[in-house]
């Protein structure tokens, strides 16, 4: 599926607005021109790549619900993670809607809490003494 997803990257060419509301369309350096057959079926791609987030979602909750001790105890540390993630993406995608942009302040906070799925990752191993 990434790869699907990297040419989707490679099909368009870039397109730019700055605060004076001009485009500038830019020459993507990743376009590949024998590659333009795929264009319609970009769409499709970011649908099924949507619908592989909802299926590993749904068997996170699955495992979850079937999981007991440890194994339960690591994953809820993976899925406080997620969950965090997921409340940004919906509060940005949110404030995006109205206009409003991120800054410098959200992209730290961006950085943050994507590092924080390692992060608990790496606490549930510790923790728990997968190592051994």
């Amino acid at each position: 599926m990434i790869a699907f997803v990297t040419i989707g990257f490679a099909l368009p060419t870039l397109e730019l607005s700055t605060d004076v509301d001009a485009t500038i369309e830019v020459a993507n350096p990743l376009h590949v021109p024998a590659l333009s057959f795929l264009e319609p079926i970009a769409g499709g791609i970011w649908i099924a790549l949507l619908c592989l987030i909802v299926l590993a979602v749904s068997s996170m909750f699955v495992r979850f619900r079937r999981s007991t001790g440890v194994e339960r105890q690591q994953l809820k540390w993976f899925a406080f993670a997620i969950t965090i993630l997921t409340a940004y993406f919906i509060v940005s995608s949110i404030l995006e809607g109205f206009g409003v942009g991120e800054g410098t302040l959200g992209e730290v906070i961006s950085g943050m809490i994507f590092l924080g799925i390692p992060v608990a990752v790496g606490i549930a191993v510790l923790q728990y003494h997968l190592w051994d």
